[in-house]
Parts: structure tokens; C-alpha cells; sequence
């Protein structure tokens, strides 16, 4: 049962063995709506960067099980979204390996248990700092084939290069790349990705605003 102040949704989700990639369902109150709903998609780092700070290892507890037994399994902890909301989390999936033990992929159920707790305007905007580098290194690892450290490198080396903090860059490159067009909902040639990588810098500089940089007159 749900408590005062506190709704309860479920949502469904898979995860990929072959790519690491989750396919989720928007939590809904009514199964039949959840399921019907275009999936997000999304890297475990992702998911990651939207975990409450006192679970943070427990989905990466999961998955390891998830990777080691094909018992149907169970699990719980709390994210944080964009706005600060705390959501318990509890999941079931039921799992499959091919013969030679592999995964092949982990399917479930997930309820979402939503409470109205907020917590300070400080902590939600690291929240949201987090999650937007989390989501610019998970858009790098799936387009470059890199590992979470390699693309973290990245995005490190071209705030240096361009002198431009990792959050500003990593949400340029977030609103980026979701500009190009995905015909098909397939990946754009990895050329266009490189190009927007180049001058990603250029457009996430803040203006000039300093009146002793602007010209006399």
C-alpha cells in the first residue's frame, strides 16, 4: 500500500546483453498504458547518474547478479529526478543465457513509489548536473564504442580544450546531438557527431557580458 503523499506506478524494462543498452517503459498507473508507451533507452552509467547517493551501488549489485544466474530476481532502491522528486524503486526481472552462459537479455516489471519529499535546491541542482554528464558520456560510449573512463576522457579533455566547465559542455553536447536527425531512430553518421564535437565549445561559451570587453563607442 502507498502512503500519504505518495503514488505507486509501474513500468516495464529489458535489458540488452549483447549491448548493455536498458529499454524502459514510462511508469504509469495502468499497466496496460505503461506498456503501450515508447520505450527510453539508456547506458547502466546513465541510470547511474539519476541514483540516490546512499544506493548508488545496488542496480550495479543487480546487474552483476542479472550477468551471473538465471534465477528470477528482485531488487529495490531510490533515484532522483530532475526535479528532485525521490522515487523507491522496486524491480523483478526474469533472466535468460544462451548456452555457453551469456546473457542474452533481463526482462521485468518495475514499481515506481513516488514521494513528495524534496531535497535542497543545492542538492538537486548537482542532481541534475550529474545526470546531464552521466547522459553525454553514455551518448559518447554508444557512438564512439567507448568504455565509460574513455568517454569521460573525452568530454574532460574538451572542457580543458575549450576552457568551458563539464556541465555547460556536457549539455551542449546533449542538446547537440539530440538535434541531429535520427531517420529511422537509427544513429546519424559518426562524422556529423565528430563535427558538432569540434565547435561544442564555441556554442556552449556564455556570452560576453563584461563591459570593459566591448568596444569603445
Amino acid at each position: 500500500m502507498s502512503s500519504p503523499g505518495q503514488d505507486v506506478t509501474v513500468g516495464w524494462f529489458q535489458l540488452d546483453g549483447a549491448t548493455g543498452i536498458w529499454r524502459c517503459t514510462p511508469a504509469s498507473a495502468h499497466p496496460e498504458r505503461a506498456e503501450a508507451a515508447p520505450p527510453l533507452t539508456g547506458t547502466t552509467a546513465a541510470l547511474r547518474a539519476l541514483l540516490h547517493p546512499a544506493d548508488a551501488a545496488l542496480p550495479l549489485l543487480f546487474v552483476g547478479r542479472i550477468r551471473a544466474t538465471s534465477e528470477p530476481l528482485r531488487t529495490r532502491f531510490r533515484l532522483l529526478d530532475a526535479d528532485g522528486v525521490v522515487h523507491h524503486i522496486t524491480a523483478a526481472a526474469t533472466v535468460r543465457h544462451d548456452p555457453t552462459g551469456q546473457l542474452i537479455d533481463a526482462v521485468g516489471v518495475y514499481l515506481d513509489r513516488m514521494s513528495a519529499a524534496h531535497p535542497t535546491p543545492a542538492l538537486s541542482d548537482v542532481i541534475r548536473d550529474r545526470a546531464t554528464i552521466e547522459q553525454a558520456k553514455g551518448m559518447l560510449m554508444l557512438i564512439y564504442r567507448l568504455d565509460a573512463d574513455q568517454a569521460f576522457a573525452v568530454l574532460r579533455e574538451l572542457s580543458q580544450h575549450g576552457n568551458i566547465k563539464l556541465r555547460i559542455l556536457a549539455r551542449q553536447i546533449v542538446t547537440d546531438f539530440r538535434a541531429l536527425p535520427h531517420p529511422d531512430a537509427a544513429l546519424a553518421d559518426p562524422h556529423a557527431y565528430t563535427e558538432l564535437l569540434r565547435t561544442t565549445h564555441l556554442r556552449a561559451a556564455p556570452p560576453i557580458t563584461d563591459e570593459s570587453s566591448r568596444p569603445p563607442g
